[in-house]
């Protein structure tokens, strides 16, 4: 379940999760046989998807520990075995609608809700989960499947469920909303599919706006996570005939993962904490894992076992809105950019240590789980967690892996395995398990304890969450804090990579150096990261980042380079660099197409063909975008920003009025609206546009700014410094608010008020020569005696 969340306009931030479906008329089991290319050693074999049937022979521990797993049990057709919610004509109302569930012959069926607000009935053909919670999906047309926002809480009564519950339980999601029920953001094709089923192919038809979506098997089965089998069965029944196998390479498998053997772990005479017996060789495994528990988009669905995830996927790094500025978990982030923090993948450990890979259970119950590597003599005793051995409070998760809940009833852990740290509570506003537990209780009290236990040093210990919640902040000093986090080695890759996406907006000539330079980087995800935070650099700094990076093997880097320049005409280009430019930038439009059906690949290719001069492409794709879904603001501000490039601002006008209507609570579209104003020369409505959008936004710096600059050019003067003092009380160190101040003041004649704002200005960036000469030319105004 997605929510709210700003969409930023020209990068590719599609929000997928796709998988592949079966005929909506027929809803049994379809055998899609795909040519897959294997990695597996040096050989490229040709494999194809078989079905869990032909494993079952061998395999009966593992198929017998899969049953009943959340892998086998994430997708199910509707039947009285698979249904778990009361369709015996009960009702829920949830804002003022009430929702029915009943079973007739043919199947069951929900009345609620629909498109446009207008109650309907909807037949349910799916199952979607099991615990702790039941979706369920209906058919749309054009081979569309719906989430209902209606679930059946599937735990025993007297832990609070068996009971229909709306996932926005809080908040009226209403049908013009992009998070209602029937729109992209809550489609099974789009969203969720792939990783729901087994080699899922999504099959979306631009032309028709229809999916024919299919899939190997309904569920996350065999194939899934071992590749292809054709070719691992082929080998089997050789030796079962007795004899000598054709395919001798890893056992015909397309993919293998370390044994068990090479993953022990054992003890040391000095440490308390176990090591693992060898190192890791690699990252296939947890890779794996991350294609479906990641926070991430699809770049295609031809998807290469044992490849890099970003050759597939755009994973998410740890972003503003979806985690707390010292990395723990805020939105849904499905564990693989929390444990790519955590001091345990850093130091070799991989999913499979922890949960058996086929029932997806964890080893052993409790601290008798961590006990494996961590010793009880030092970890499980009262000196270490200062708790009742029998509380909670023992318990080693509930320290270091806090639950947050989402979809109402789903407590999923941290997997960043951090110290609870109160002092960053007080300081930077993040969470802390120790109020999570003593919710009665402040961080300053947890934070006394927990010097009381440990002494101050926990304090002191290294930590990007300061540094993190600074950038946010854009506070003025922040760079180089930033540069040390990503040229440091010894940080989490994930984390490095942050502290690059987070130089936007902080770009200097130092950040510039230093993101040029990441974009060499040996880890895929940093070099990824520093493309993008160059995405407002000049055209020359984004060309050299960007042009040793169009054949790279990694197509996420591949066609990232290539929006990054592709404003730039191809005749810049000579030779084989030219034919590099020009093939990444068709891979890059495929992404978009083969995303089509989302809003933000739409948004991606009218930037594309603005950039390229053509406007009509442009136009439809913005329009496309707008046909997808009606609430997204930034098609609008797109699109009229297009008119203004053609110089039809009145139109532009009207597109954005009409936007402002249908989504009044977005300041975006005010802002954008107020800019058109000024061009049309209309101060008096650009100041009521701008009102409006600060009314939404009370704490962006920038539409203060602007607002103030808007009663400056309306002849309210006074107003405008007004405006601007008190922007400045708020932000103390932007450097548009002192500067609009600085010469307000000066061309009102205050010639000592300009020179503090100056001054302040200097402290924020002392190098800038701008700021220097401003100051220069004040002290010769007050020398000359000018006015």
């Amino acid at each position: 379940m997605l929510t709210r969340r700003r969409i930023i306009t020209g990068v590719v931030i599609l929000l997928v999760m796709v998988l592949i479906f079966v005929l909506l008329i027929t809803g049994g089991r379809k055998q899609y046989k795909e040519p897959v290319s294997s990695v597996a050693g040096t050989n490229m074999v040709q494999a194809e998807y078989v079905g869990r049937d032909s494993c079952i022979t061998c395999h009966q521990k593992e198929y017998r520990l899969w049953q009943g797993s959340d892998h086998d049990l994430a997708m199910q057709q509707a039947n009285e075995q698979t249904v778990l919610g009361d369709f015996s004509g009960a009702a829920i109302t949830h804002f003022g609608v009430t929702s029915e569930f009943y079973r007739r012959e043919s199947g069951y069926y929900v009345r609620t809700e629909g498109p446009g607000g207008k109650i309907m009935e909807f037949q349910v053909l799916y199952t979607f989960g099991i615990r702790p919670l039941q979706q369920y999906l209906v058919p749309f047309p054009g081979g569309k499947l719906q989430v209902l926002p209606l679930c059946w809480d599937t735990r025993p009564k007297n832990q609070g469920g068996q009971r229909w519950f709306h996932i926005y339980q809080k908040e009226r999601i209403r049908p013009d909303d992009m998070l209602y029920w029937t729109h992209i953001t809550q489609n099974w094709n789009f969203m969720c599919a792939e990783c729901h089923s087994t080699n899922l192919r999504k099959n979306y038809d631009a032309q028709s706006d229809s999916f024919s979506t299919t899939y190997s098997e309904i569920d996350v089965s065999c194939e899934a996570c071992h590749g292809p089998g054709s070719r691992h069965v082929e080998w089997a029944r050789s030796l079962q005939r007795g004899e000598e196998p054709s395919i001798t390479l890893d056992k015909g498998l397309v993919i293998t993962f370390p044994a068990r053997s090479e993953a022990a772990w054992i003890f040391s005479d000095t440490s308390a904490t176990a090591h693992r017996a060898a190192p890791k060789k690699d990252d296939r495994l947890i890779t794996m894992c991350a294609r479906c528990h990641s926070r991430r988009s699809e770049l295609t669905d031809n998807y290469v076992f044992g490849k890099s995830l970003l050759d597939t996927h755009r994973p998410a790094l740890l972003v503003e809105d979806l985690y707390f500025p010292d990395g723990q978990i805020k939105d849904e982030v499905y564990v693989w950019g929390s444990f790519l923090q955590s001091k345990m993948y850093q130091n070799g450990v991989v999913c499979s240590d922890c949960h058996d890979s086929h029932s997806m259970q964890v080893f052993a119950k409790d601290n008798a789980l961590c006990y494996r590597c961590h010793q009880y003599e030092t970890y499980g005793v009262r000196r270490h967690h200062f708790h009742n051995p029998d509380s909670t409070g023992a318990l080693c998760v509930e320290c270091h892996m806090p639950e947050r809940t989402y979809m109402v009833v789903d407590p999923r852990r941290d997997h960043s395995i951090r110290i609870p740290r109160p002092d960053l509570t007080i300081s930077i506003g993040v969470p802390n398990a120790c109020n999570k537990c003593h919710a009665d209780k402040d961080a300053k009290w947890a934070l006394t304890a927990v010097r009381k236990w440990y002494g101050p040093d926990l304090e002191n210990k290294p930590e990007y969450g300061h540094i993190f919640a600074a950038a946010r902040r854009h506070e003025s000093d922040v760079t180089g804090k930033l540069a040390d986090l990503l040229t440091d080695a010894t940080q989490a890759t994930i984390v490095r990579a942050t502290a690059a996406i987070e130089m936007v907006g902080n770009l200097n000539q130092v950040s510039l150096g230093l993101l040029l330079v990441a974009c060499r980087d040996n880890h895929p995800l940093i070099r990824f990261s520093a493309l993008n935070a160059l995405s407002d650099a000049p055209q020359d700094v984004r060309l050299s980042a960007a042009r040793n990076l169009l054949s790279n093997p990694v197509r996420l880097i591949r066609t990232e380079a290539a929006r990054l320049i592709s404003d730039l005409p191809p005749d810049v280009f000579s030779g084989g660099e030219r034919k590099e430019y020009e093939t990444a930038i068709r891979e890059y439009l495929d992404v978009q197409k083969f995303n089509a059906d989302h809003p933000s690949a739409q948004l991606n290719l009218g930037v594309y063909y603005t950039h390229r001069g053509d406007y009509l492409k442009a136009e439809n794709a913005y329009r496309n975008a707008l046909r997808l879904e009606p609430g997204l603001a930034f098609a609008y501000i797109n699109l009229s920003d297009l008119y203004r490039m053609q110089n039809r601002d009145n139109e532009g006008i009207k597109l954005l009025q009409a936007a402002v209507e249908k989504i009044p609570d977005n300041a975006d579209l005010y802002y954008a609206l107020a800019l058109a104003r000024i061009r049309e020369k209309q101060p008096v409505q650009a100041v009521s546009d701008l009102e409006h959008a600060n009314r939404i936004e009370p704490d962006n710096a920038h539409l203060q700014y602007m607002l103030a600059l808007a009663y400056d050019a309306a002849g309210d003067h006074e107003k405008a410094i007004r405006t601007l003092n008190e922007s400045s009380r708020k932000f103390p160190e932007n450097k548009e608010i002192l500067y609009a101040l600085a010469t307000m003041y000066r061309d009102q004649g205050d010639l000592k008020k300009a020179g503090e704002f100056a001054k302040k200005l200097l402290e924020t960036e002392p190098g800038n020569a701008g700021y220097q000469k401003f100051m220069d030319q004040l002290r010769e105004i007050r020398s000359e005696g000018r006015p």
